[in-house]
């Protein structure tokens, strides 16, 4: 078995040893669920994807990283 299937068959346990610290507890934005993690995570698994991307704001980065410099960092616009 390749070790990259060794360690995803792995993962339910070590997710249940990973200290979860509620990072973002103190931020007023919106937050998805770790159920929602998870699940989207999976999916993204099955269908064989390279990048699970599970919220809005994570797809939008990597959409932007494939744009213009200037998408990301319109400071740089005079520049480019």
């Amino acid at each position: 078995m390749a070790l990259e299937q060794s360690a995803l068959l792995d993962l339910p346990g070590q997710l249940q040893k990973t200290d979860v610290t509620p990072m973002t507890s103190n931020l007023d934005v919106a937050k998805i669920s770790a159920e929602t993690v998870v699940a989207s995570t999976y999916d993204g698994l099955d269908r064989g994807e390279l990048w699970l991307l599970v919220d809005d704001v994570a797809r939008s980065v990597r959409d932007s990283l494939s744009g213009p410099l200037a998408g990301p960092y319109p400071q740089l616009q005079p520049q480019i």
